[in-house]
Parts: structure tokens; C-alpha cells; sequence
């Protein structure tokens, strides 16, 4: 409550590094000086896992006449898919150690392989007969969206707690991704006016999207040897929605028209578990401990 309220006014931080100056000037069991070795700049490697849900909204209203089949019911309004796969990228921060408090700042950055692709059928029928006679047209095939996120960044401000060799950690601050999507249908028509013809139909185009938000984690790291660390970290990322525009033609039995609709793509709470190792890159004489006054 205490460390709240000073927070609230600007110095909950001066009050730590206060705190911990006084603690190392006496003589308090169990406390220690501050030896600073997890002071510095540090850059280091992940890789782990990440998944996420996402869901997709699809506008339909922008595609022209000609894709009079595909504009009608049958085709998903909303679709929903689940990307899961590697994380592995590199990180580089600077923190400061107060006593046992530890401050700083990382920027990430991550290559992924979390994609996945979701499928929907898709089927109309708008034919009316009188006796021989047919008008109208029906149809039916599959669509598809195949979503992938590419890259993951983030940057973050870093509060952690050291207790001998180990450090544990929270962290939040921005995030951001690049993600790419491609849509694409596919199946057969049959227009009749009079007589009916079958034909195939087909569009596929993709789009790609930086996409902004926030990320909140944390994480366990060890101090293996002095300038080597190993650790474990979760991150949760929330990320805006985002709407990507399909503008590839329609093809129709080998005729292609002019053609294009949209969907609003949202990757819901992205999540990821890596394994990391940090190369500390502060000068030897902050690994010697200081003396107990």
C-alpha cells in the first residue's frame, strides 16, 4: 500500500533505492549489499512456442455483379481459426540493479511460424424449373483463409527481483506483429436460363498487415556463469483488429473478371512460452560482491 501510494506521486523508485541504500548500511540479517551484477546491457536468444485464436469477419458487399454467385448466402460471414507454432528470435536490454530490485528496458524481436488454415463450405441454390425451363443459378465449393503471423516485436519496460543466482521478473509495454492472410474460393456453378452450364470458379489473393498493441509477461532467469544467464518467459499480447482488402480476379471456366472483398481480422490474445539466454555485457568488477558494512 505504502510502495502504491509513492508510486502514485512519482517515487516509488526513490523510495526502493532509498530503502536498499539504508538496508546495506547495516548490519540486518539476510540482507545484502548491492553487488550490481545484474547491472548492464545484455543481448541474448529465445525460442519457444506461441499460439493464438483468431477470427475473421468477411465483407462480402464490395464484390461487383459478376460475382453474383459468391454474393449471395452460402459463403461463411465469420470464421475462426486457431495459429500455434515456433517463436525464435533475439532480445537486447539494459537494466539496473538497486539492492535486490532490478530496472530496465528489453526490445524483442521474434521470427514465428504460428499459422494455420480454416475451411468453410459454401452452397446456394437459387434455380427455379417450370416444366423444362430453368432460370437462375446454384452452386457450392469451399472457402479458405490461411493466416500466418510473421514476426512479433515488442518493448518493454522490466521490474524484477534477484535472490542469489536467480532474477524473476514482470514485464509490459508495446507490442506489435506483421501478419499475412490469404483468402481463397473456390467450387462450381450452375447458371441455367433455359439450359443449365456448369462451370468452375475460383479467386484467391492474400494481404499483409502490421498490426499494433500491448504485450504484459514475465519470467524466472539464472545466472549460470558470470556474464550467462538462462530463463524461462511467458508473454500474453493483445493486438488491434485490422482489415485486409482480397482483390484478386475471378476466375470463370479460364475467364478472369475484376474482382475484390474484405475481412476484418482480429488475432485474439497471442500467447508465448520461450526459453532464453542472455549474454551480460557488464565490466568484471561488478561481478565481485561488496563487503557487508
Amino acid at each position: 500500500m505504502l510502495c502504491g501510494r509513492l508510486l502514485a506521486h512519482g517515487s516509488c523508485a526513490l523510495f526502493l533505492l532509498a530503502s536498499a541504500s539504508a538496508a546495506s548500511a547495516g548490519d540486518v540479517d539476510g540482507i545484502i549489499a548491492d553487488d550490481g551484477k545484474w547491472s548492464g546491457a545484455y543481448v541474448g536468444l529465445n525460442a519457444g512456442y506461441g499460439w493464438s485464436d483468431l477470427r475473421s469477419t468477411n465483407d462480402f458487399g464490395s464484390a461487383p455483379a459478376n460475382f453474383f454467385a459468391f454474393d449471395v448466402i452460402g459463403l461463411a460471414q465469420h470464421q475462426n481459426d486457431r495459429l500455434d507454432g515456433y517463436v525464435v528470435g533475439g532480445q537486447v536490454g539494459f537494466q539496473r540493479q538497486f539492492g535486490r530490485w532490478v530496472l530496465g528496458v528489453e526490445g524483442t524481436l521474434d521470427a514465428t511460424g504460428m499459422d494455420d488454415s480454416a475451411k468453410t463450405d459454401w452452397q446456394f441454390d437459387n434455380i427455379g424449373c417450370f416444366g423444362f425451363f430453368c432460370i437462375g443459378a446454384a452452386g457450392a465449393g469451399a472457402q479458405t483463409l490461411d493466416a500466418k503471423i510473421d514476426q512479433l516485436y515488442m518493448v518493454s519496460g522490466k521490474i524484477g527481483y534477484a535472490f542469489d543466482d536467480w532474477l524473476a521478473y514482470v514485464r509490459g509495454g508495446y507490442a506489435g506483429a506483421n501478419v499475412t492472410a490469404q483468402s481463397s474460393i473456390g467450387g462450381d456453378v450452375i447458371g441455367c436460363f433455359g439450359g443449365c452450364i456448369m462451370v468452375p470458379v475460383s479467386t484467391s489473393s492474400k494481404d499483409q498487415k502490421r498490426m499494433n498493441g500491448w504485450s504484459v509477461g514475465g519470467g524466472l532467469e539464472r545466472m549460470v556463469l558470470p556474464n550467462l544467464t538462462i530463463g524461462v518467459e511467458y508473454n500474453y499480447i493483445s493486438l488491434g483488429a485490422e482489415t485486409f482488402a482480397f482483390n484478386g480476379d475471378l476466375n470463370i471456366d479460364g475467364v478472369s473478371l475484376p474482382n475484390s472483398y474484405k475481412a476484418r481480422i482480429d488475432p485474439d490474445s497471442i500467447q508465448t512460452v520461450t526459453f532464453r539466454m542472455n549474454f551480460l555485457l557488464n565490466s568484471p568488477e561488478h561481478v565481485a560482491a561488496a563487503p557487508l558494512k
